[in-house]
């Protein structure tokens, strides 16, 4: 059988490390170099915030997606110039991208039996990330250059069985079907 994972530091590095093969996986699929670095020194730049949670009896996770509308114009499926897509557009496309991100997680966690209900995205315009985060749970930051632009998420993790423990059902833990499509 496969690998297993005690307690809850091993629980939220594990799922860490699949949010950032989710994260890998997304962008690259899209055409995008994608790079996870450290924090940067200065991110002062108000940017277009996505945020889903997913959630099953053991554990809740809420994603917040900080996209510059350059990564969105980027990753845009239509490659129009972004000065002709209105801003509702973008809204539906960074929620999109939030939900294909959670959807990748959810299918990575089915190998350790555990399954997500995805919630729906909702996509913020001006508004300031410490007013969206999460009061509740394990909060982690992650930092990626996409293609020589920045771009966070931040995850957060909060267990709701007293039982912390995954166990990977296959031979290897990266053995996913993302083949699973939901729409919101």
């Amino acid at each position: 059988m496969g690998r297993k994972y005690r307690g809850e530091h091993a629980c939220i590095g594990q799922i860490h490390r699949l949010f950032e093969e989710s994260c890998t996986e997304l962008f690259q699929g899209l055409g995008c170099n994608i790079k996870q670095i450290e924090a940067p020194d200065d991110q002062s730049e108000q940017v277009p915030i996505a945020v889903i949670d997913a959630g099953s009896s053991e554990l809740e996770v809420v994603v917040l997606m900080l996209l510059p509308v350059r990564v969105l114009a980027l990753t845009y499926p239509t490659r129009e110039e972004i000065i002709t897509v209105f801003e509702t557009t973008l809204e539906d496309w960074i929620s999109e991208l939030s939900n294909q991100l959670i959807g990748k997680l959810k299918n990575r966690l089915l190998n350790y039996g555990i399954t997500l209900q995805l919630g729906l995205p909702a996509a913020y315009f001006g508004d300031e990330l410490e007013n969206l985060m999460p009061n509740h749970g394990h909060l982690e930051h992650f930092y990626f250059n996409v293609d020589n632009q920045l771009f966070e998420c931040v995850v957060s993790i909060d267990f709701l069985s007293d039982v912390l423990e995954l166990v990977c059902q296959t031979d290897n833990d990266n053995n996913i079907n993302t083949g699973d499509l939901e729409l919101f």
